[in-house]
């Protein structure tokens, strides 16, 4: 089958020859975390020959960052048998990745801990990737979760929903209008990084649950988009502000649609 063609930005067309954006997913908290550390300032007390003591100067602790907020949306998407299954997707903000505290707090806020994925580094040979040299300063990010709930009839499981579809399920968050070329990881399981790959033009992320019971998740994830802040589009292209989906099952009669929001 062949796709139509997207008009494309210049910033696309830039782009659209690296590899696409990264997106990382944890599901638990015991991944690698780089977190801010504030010092107090050593203060030295100097005796003098009066009798009344010298003030002890007053120490202030940097303000501990917020936890930025996620927005929740969610669809129970259904497949031609009749299997349904809710999916629900907790996002964030576009976040700069020359922001370091944006950058923390967000991977934070999803479950992460450890060092930030997906910072300066060349990615060639890694997960598939050839020729990425990936650069923070100039990439977006965005940090969520995804989770799922078996919505199915009455005495159907979870897993006869997956059994029904050969053992894999597979959904999405789906781009609309603007073309993005991302790149993605997943940690499935005790953080583990089991999925690093690139997506195609259709969506932000794929996550593909296994499930043991009727629910599944939640999973962090963080995406980046390569070579994003340029001369010409400081804040990022127009791309950042189309409307996405969520997708599962070829149902396209039940999605949700939101936008993501510039954090800047």
């Amino acid at each position: 089958m062949h796709r139509s063609v997207k008009p494309r930005s210049a910033l696309t067309r830039c782009f659209a020859a690296i590899p696409p954006l990264l997106l990382v997913v944890a599901c638990s908290t015991n991944g690698p975390s780089r977190e801010a550390t504030f010092s107090e300032p050593t203060v030295t007390q100097t005796s003098t020959s009066s009798s009344s003591p010298t003030p002890r100067p007053a120490t202030t602790s940097a303000p501990a960052a917020s936890t930025p907020s996620l927005a929740s949306h969610s669809a129970t998407m259904k497949d031609s048998d009749g299997y349904a299954m809710k999916v629900t997707v907790r996002i964030g903000t576009w976040v700069k990745g020359s922001d370091a505290t944006a950058m923390t707090t967000g991977w934070q806020a999803v479950g992460g801990t450890g060092n930030m994925p997906l910072t300066d580094g060349n990615y060639s040979g890694h997960y598939g990737f050839n020729g990425i040299n990936f650069k923070q300063n100039t990439a977006v990010y965005v940090f969520g979760t995804m989770s799922f709930q078996n919505a199915s009839p009455a005495g159907y499981s979870a897993k006869d929903v997956q059994d029904a579809h050969g053992g894999t399920l597979s959904f999405d968050i789906d781009g609309g209008s603007g073309t993005i070329y991302p790149l993605y990881c997943v940690w499935y399981s005790s953080g583990a990084q089991t999925k690093c790959t690139r997506a195609d033009t259709d969506y932000l992320v794929q996550v593909n649950p296994d499930f043991t019971s009727d629910t599944w998740g939640p999973v962090p994830f963080v995406a980046a988009l390569p070579l994003e802040l340029t001369p010409n589009n400081p804040s990022g292209d127009t791309a950042l502000d189309q409307n996405f989906k969520i997708g599962g099952f070829g149902d396209v009669t039940n999605q949700t649609t939101f936008t993501i929001k510039r954090g800047w």
